[in-house]
């Protein structure tokens, strides 16, 4: 994985991340609960558990430095939205809010892509098992 971006501009931050977030947490939520809930296996379900815990960690800490970027540049942000600025103004990110928004989208290209591939393989599975109907 390259480097870490040190900025981002208001657009992104607000039209993009902060969006897609909520997006795929739902999508992933939604996508582990039905799994755990449908699992058979103790272990599997375990795994499933597991899995959601994982996630959750991981997008607190995205969130919360999501949450950091947005106090500390509180200022730029409201006047791009005031003035109805083209939101291109740069917003500095320290180390640790550069990691965790380049995890967010590192992590929404990577692993929606991997869950939604563990979806379609499973729904084929009970399709296939005659366990699911379309």
């Amino acid at each position: 994985m390259s480097s870490p971006r040190t900025h981002i501009t208001v657009n992104e931050l607000n039209d993009e991340i902060v969006p897609r977030l909520d997006l795929v947490e739902k999508l992933i939520n939604t996508t582990l609960a039905s799994l755990v809930e449908t699992t058979e296996s103790g272990e599997e379900r375990a795994r499933r558990e597991d899995q959601k815990r994982r996630f959750e960690l991981m997008l607190l800490s995205i969130r919360m430095n999501v949450a950091s970027v947005s106090r500390r540049h509180a200022a730029v942000i409201r006047a791009t939205q005031d003035d109805d600025r083209t939101g291109g103004s740069l917003l500095q990110l320290d180390e640790n809010e550069a990691i965790a928004l380049d995890n967010a989208r590192w992590s929404r290209r990577m692993r929606v892509s991997s869950a939604a591939a563990r979806i379609n393989r499973l729904i084929c599975g009970l399709v296939e098992k005659r366990s699911f109907v379309l």
